[in-house]
């Protein structure tokens, strides 16, 4: 009966700390305030506060510790051009994001002081933020 109610729970993850660039993840926002959301694509758009994951894919950067992170589904990048910005959902650029701890929680860096954020009020609420109070905690779960 236990096998029945975990195969039946649409989003059960498994969290994970290792990369590996041959399976497919989810990234889920632990931040109190926003708590329990992914990062998804929705219609054609990058979004950091749905409720159904999108399978995402790690790429290896082309330094050690880094990944460029794309949708699964369209094959578009999760991108920042400049720190503190938009995050754009692109095929062409990417952005190789640096999987770090920040205060205890897993983060991303983009660049030096600049982090994969879904706590700003933007209108996708996905942003790049800088400091230690403006990046999101997040959960790296395989995508079951």
């Amino acid at each position: 009966m236990a096998t029945l109610l975990v195969a039946g729970s649409a989003w059960a993850q498994t969290e994970v700390s290792v990369i590996n660039t041959e399976k497919y993840y989810t990234l889920q926002c632990k931040a109190t305030d926003h708590g329990g959301n992914y990062i998804a694509e929705v219609d054609g758009e990058i979004k950091g506060r749905e409720s159904k994951p999108t399978m995402l894919v790690f790429e290896q950067g082309e330094t050690e510790g880094t990944y460029y992170i794309k949708s699964h589904v369209s094959n578009k990048y999760i991108n920042s051009n400049d720190a503190y910005d938009d995050v754009t959902f692109d095929t062409e650029k990417k952005t190789a994001w640096t999987k770090t701890e920040l205060a205890g929680n897993l983060a991303f860096a983009a660049k030096a002081g600049s982090y994969l954020n879904n706590n700003e009020g933007s209108g996708n609420g996905l942003k790049v933020f800088g400091g230690t109070g403006g990046c999101s905690q997040w959960t790296l779960c395989e995508y079951d």
